[in-house]
């Protein structure tokens, strides 16, 4: 007998780290909107105006690596400051 249970649902579902096919169908799909010529020439212009901030974020997290980010140990709520006891 199998530890995980019965031994007939064994070959039952997805095996483990393939995507579903709706997961490839909808990476096939972007990877072709994405690397569309008139896509990223549209893309180009629009960084190059300052209107798409969100995808000039992500490229530069992409090309110079995303900042750290630091938790200064206190924590603010309704106009107090409660600072961690040691």
């Amino acid at each position: 007998m199998n530890p995980k249970g019965n031994p007939q649902n064994l070959r039952k579902g997805r095996p483990k780290g393939i995507p579903n096919k709706a997961t490839r169908e909808i990476k096939a799909t972007a990877t072709d909107l994405l690397s569309d010529p008139a896509y990223v020439e549209n893309l180009r212009i629009r960084l190059v105006e300052g209107k798409a901030p969100h995808m000039e974020t992500l490229l530069h997290h992409y090309a110079y690596g995303k900042p750290k980010e630091t938790v200064d140990g206190t924590l603010t709520h309704l106009h107090r400051i409660y600072a961690w006891q040691d």
